[in-house]
């Protein structure tokens, strides 16, 4: 069931949030752009994110695995 459309590409979505965060896809020059590397991020969580993965190479801190899921850092892949 899908009841929030895009006003710009009429992609359909079944909750709110998505909606809210894919509009932003649409609003380039909203985008949250990373002052190290030039990355940009939709979502203000997701550039802290990275962020913080640019602080521990810069500290030395080494973290083998990240989960994509929960962002959880692991010293080894398994």
């Amino acid at each position: 069931l899908c009841d929030f459309t895009c006003p710009v590409c009429n992609k359909r979505f079944s909750r709110i949030a998505g909606l809210k965060s894919h509009i932003m896809l649409h609003k380039k020059e909203e985008n949250l752009i990373c002052s190290v590397c030039g990355d940009e991020f939709v979502l203000q969580s997701q550039l802290s994110l990275h962020l913080d993965e640019h602080q521990k190479e810069l500290s030395g801190v080494r973290v083998a695995y990240t989960c994509k899921s929960c962002s959880k850092e692991f010293k080894m892949f398994t």
